[in-house]
């Protein structure tokens, strides 16, 4: 480094000008390389560390999911809380592996703004659910006939039917927490917090919308309402992903649930 005086006694004073060495500038270029070499690729091993860690554990909540569905094919119906109790671990193994594998900023505390938004979300879905069922229902109706479609309606809504039927005062209150709690919490955190935004990383945010809520809708079993609930899957999807957060979906779906729940009971 070199000091310049630039100026005499009667001008502004003295200026200080830093000339830097030829071999200092390449020894600086060099240690920048490096600096930003080593930041990009620990941030690459970061990115690739976590993104493996979710893939691990939606692998690991499938398998499991994969085990209780074996297991219950070969449980009775005259065995509801055994029943009871499999939705009860298959939707813990949702939570785990929902928690486990999010990114931490999507699990932020909502505002009260964002559980509002959350509810009216949710009278949104219910409604357009319902409709979206009815035309499901005619569909198969024209293509089965009304006897058949009926039959098999009943046959998706039979298990919360079991449950509300059974004239076990722990059943009934299990069926409601497990419709307006336990299953939106569990399952947004897997399908939206967890697979959605594993998926959105890999094929981009439309394609991984659909996935996921193609999953979701299959792992569900329904025929007449498959349509409905994929819909559903694509409508949380598209919550998640516009608010970052996972209790907007939550609260919508817990808030759909509730009213769907509260019309079957009516109904019965």
């Amino acid at each position: 480094m070199n000091v310049t005086n630039t100026g005499g006694p009667f001008q502004r004073g003295h200026r200080i000008i830093f000339v830097h060495d030829h071999r200092d500038l390449e020894h600086e270029d060099r240690v920048g390389a490096q600096v930003r070499s080593f930041l990009l690729s620990n941030g690459v091993d970061f990115r690739m560390s976590r993104r493996t860690d979710r893939k691990k554990w939606i692998a690991v909540v499938f398998l499991g999911w994969t085990v209780l569905a074996i297991f219950g094919l070969f449980v009775s119906e005259e065995s509801p809380y055994l029943l009871f109790y499999l939705l009860l671990v298959q939707q813990a193994l949702f939570v785990i592996g929902g928690v486990m594998g999010s990114r931490s900023d999507t699990l932020r505390l909502p505002s009260i703004g964002e559980l509002g938004k959350g509810i009216v979300s949710g009278i949104g879905l219910f409604t357009v659910n319902t409709l979206l069922g009815a035309l499901m229902v005619w569909v198969f109706s024209q293509i089965l006939g009304s006897e058949k479609t009926a039959q098999i309606v009943l046959g998706e809504r039979s298990g919360v039917e079991l449950f509300l039927q059974s004239g076990e005062p722990g059943l009934v209150k299990g069926v409601v927490f497990l419709l307006i709690i336990s299953a939106p919490v569990s399952e947004e955190l897997f399908f939206r917090g967890l697979l959605l935004d594993y998926m959105r990383d890999v094929v981009g945010p439309g394609l991984a919308t659909f996935t996921a809520a193609l999953i979701f809708a299959m792992l569900h079993f329904y025929v007449v309402q498959f349509i409905p609930v994929l819909a559903a899957g694509i409508f949380l999807g598209i919550l998640f992903l516009r608010s970052g957060n996972i209790y907007r979906p939550i609260v919508a779906h817990a808030t759909a649930n509730g009213l769907a729940l509260a019309a079957l009971i009516t109904s019965l």
